[in-house]
């Protein structure tokens, strides 16, 4: 369901990515409302049940930067490589131009634009855009506050919002898997029956536990 990112991928991070600032960790200290470097840590917002970061990379003995994005609520992560930064003239918003990897592993060749407005050194404007390709941050959109924290959210999202929805859509269609199944005769389990549910239910939060471990390591690039 999910996969790791491409070798291909990660070698042209490390071509691209050499003009960028060093990444810096969010802090609390010295609060600014301006941008001097990328921030490190994750971005995330409940509201959105979306979040990313900035992640240092290495490829032989060439460093660069990739941008993943965690979608939770359509249980979906993406990687992409960051091709250009510029900061407004007030240096509170810092401009991000990047192209995704596609679900067959091959970097795209077009360019999207995202807009990070900064509040504060732990909160900041980002807008969400739904995209052929998926839902992205962008320059336009809808707009969400997203924090910035060292942790990641991950598997807090992924628990609150991932989890639920799929284990509905899936004991749903196991459900009406047995009943076609026991209508036709060609199985003896009623799915009415209090054991047969709780089969489906355990089969299905079997399936979705290696899920959600995959997206988990998807997104924190994780081993």
């Amino acid at each position: 369901m999910f996969k790791r990112m491409g070798t291909k991928i990660l070698v042209a991070a490390t071509m691209v990515i050499g003009g960028f600032a060093a990444i810096q960790q969010p802090t609390v200290a010295h609060a600014s409302k301006t941008f001097s470097s990328i921030p490190g840590g994750h971005f995330q917002s409940a509201k959105a049940q979306y979040a990313f970061h900035f992640q240092a990379i290495k490829a032989g003995n060439k460093t660069g930067l990739m941008l993943v994005f965690g979608d939770f609520k359509n249980a979906s992560v993406r990687y992409a490589v960051p091709v250009k930064s510029a900061a407004s003239k007030n240096h509170r918003t810092l401009n991000i131009y990047y192209r995704v990897e596609s679900l067959k592993g091959k970097l795209g060749k077009t360019n999207y634009k995202m807009s990070i407005y900064k509040y504060s050194n732990t909160k900041y404007r980002v807008k969400l855009y739904n995209y052929k390709s998926g839902l992205f941050p962008s320059y336009k959109g809808t707009a969400y506050t997203f924090k910035l924290t060292k942790s990641s959210p991950a598997k807090t999202f992924a628990n609150k919002y991932t989890k639920p929805k799929l284990t509905k859509s899936l004991t749903a269609a196991l459900t009406q898997y047995v009943a076609q199944q026991y209508a036709a005769g060609k199985a003896s389990q009623d799915p009415n029956d209090p054991q047969v549910k709780a089969a489906i239910t355990k089969a299905a939060n079997n399936t979705l536990n290696k899920d959600i471990t995959a997206l988990l390591n998807s997104y924190n690039l994780n081993s």
